[in-house]
């Protein structure tokens, strides 16, 4: 399956985005985290730069360093909580505005400051828009977090810089689009880069665990999902069935016609079950439903209804009806993966014992 990239470099499939992102801050989030602390602990290490080297009054200074700790305060705050932050897309939100705070406070002290030497707040701009690419985001969000800062500088810098001529302030401003223009170009293309990466993943991730022949869950998959299924102690219910007399179909009619029955059968089942049912094959002509929330009776009549279905389908060159045996079992608390399969395999042996095209529940 290949999943597609929209003009922002983002996936169309929002849900596939949407993993993708959980897992990028995931990844860097421990990076995002001491970014965000460093820099809070640099911006107050340069108010000391302001103490020695500015001459303003002792309230201007004050003032600088209060809103310096307000913004070490702020970052620390961030530190502590954002591993406990569920929805990923407010650790952007709070990186962002975080920055935006830090840039305003600082262009409205540097008010007081006043004439600033326009090389240090240019470099101030491009260190702290190239930080803000660094961590993972949606990239439309950092583009426009950096022309924000951009527009603001742009705004501020006849205040702050008065004595800067004009020509000056053209190349610095030049210099800065120029920056923010190859800055956003190469982390867009890195986004993209590490989307298609991720989508090979997910690709390879989907041949390891889907049958090739009916497209569902194989059983390395559908053991995972049952071991998950068990150990936080989900109510679900487990049917295993298989095909009545397989081995004579394959024999009498050979294995494409064999492989036509499996894949006709598994259309069936699927089309009956509901959408967080789970359909697996278990191997051959044995298959897997695992149904989330289901009780043992409901389970049962289910089963009971795919069995008829089953019985319903009509083949091309197999005159006879095709039948399938069941064992049906819910979930007990103190269940594991191996128990609940045990348990419903001698269900499905019942079954055949008993004269085939049978559901059998316990």
């Amino acid at each position: 399956m290949e999943y597609k990239l929209n003009i922002l470099g983002e996936f169309k499939d929002k849900d596939v985005e949407n993993v993708f992102m959980e897992c990028e801050v995931k990844k860097e989030l421990t990076l995002i985290r001491y970014v965000v602390l460093l820099s809070a602990v640099v911006n107050l290490l340069f108010g000391i730069a302001d103490y020695l080297f500015l001459k303003s009054s002792i309230g201007v200074l004050y003032l600088d360093y209060a809103v310096r700790i307000a913004i070490l305060a702020l970052a620390i705050i961030m530190f502590i909580f954002t591993n406990r932050v569920k929805n990923i897309k407010v650790i952007g939100v709070l990186t962002c505005s975080l920055a935006l705070f830090m840039y305003g406070s600082h262009l409205f002290v540097a008010t007081y400051f006043t004439p600033v030497n326009i090389m240090y707040e240019t470099f101030n701009l491009v260190i702290l828009s190239t930080c803000l690419f660094l961590i993972p985001n949606r990239w439309v969000i950092n583009l426009a977090s950096s022309l924000v800062f951009l527009i603001l500088y742009i705004i501020m810098v006849p205040h702050l810089c008065t004595q800067t001529g004009l020509g000056d302030r053209i190349i610095t401003l030049a210099y800065l689009f120029w920056n923010t223009i190859v800055i956003s170009v190469l982390f867009y293309r890195i986004n993209m880069y590490k989307r298609n990466q991720f989508s090979k993943e997910l690709h390879l991730g989907l041949i390891a665990n889907t049958d090739h022949l009916t497209k569902l869950y194989n059983r390395k998959a559908c053991d995972d999902i049952l071991e998950g299924f068990c150990t936080n102690n989900t109510i679900f219910s487990f049917i295993i069935f298989d095909i009545d007399d397989f081995k004579l179909v394959n024999d009498t009619y050979g294995h494409v016609v064999g492989d036509d029955v499996i894949v006709s059968i598994t259309k069936d089942v699927k089309n009956i079950m509901r959408k967080d049912d789970i359909v697996a094959r278990w191997g051959g002509e044995e298959f897997v439903i695992l149904m989330p929330g289901v009780n043992l009776p409901e389970a049962t009549e289910l089963a009971k209804r795919v069995k008829e279905q089953i019985s319903l389908i009509r083949y091309n060159i197999i005159k006879h009806s095709i039948t399938c045996s069941f064992g049906v079992t819910s979930f007990i608390v103190g269940d594991n993966s191996k128990s609940i399969i045990i348990r419903a395999d001698q269900l499905l042996y019942l079954a055949k014992e008993h004269g085939k095209d049978k559901v059998v529940a316990g």
